[in-house]
């Protein structure tokens, strides 16, 4: 099935417990406008697309615009990716909140 490219690959499915230095954060995001918003944000979305640091992300409709799970190996780690977004994006975010989280449930 490989070879016939019916399998395209495998996903590893890691659990948490077993793995305890781990960081994850939640991160919130209100976006403001801007003269260049449409192309900003779809960078912003392909940013967490590609990211392998991101478990999920998603747009929400109300006031929070975009939330997303991130997972690093160090608290540190987790910090410096936050202050890297707000300053990559800072044109297009309005406010970037970003929570420590414990993982109550994964699949």
């Amino acid at each position: 099935m490989e070879k016939d490219k019916t399998i395209l690959g495998y996903t590893v499915v890691l659990n948490p417990e077993k793995i305890p230095h781990q960081e994850h954060r939640i991160l919130i995001l209100k976006l403001k406008t801007s003269r260049r918003f449409e192309t900003r944000l779809s960078e912003l979305i392909a940013f967490f697309k590609n990211n392998p640091k991101c478990e999920f992300s998603a747009r929400l409709s109300g006031d929070i615009d975009l939330v997303a799970c991130m997972i690093f190996p160090h608290t540190a780690d987790g910090k410096l990716e936050c202050d890297k977004i707000r300053t990559n994006f800072s044109d297009i975010i309005e406010e970037l909140r970003s929570y420590q989280s414990d993982v109550v449930k994964a699949r």
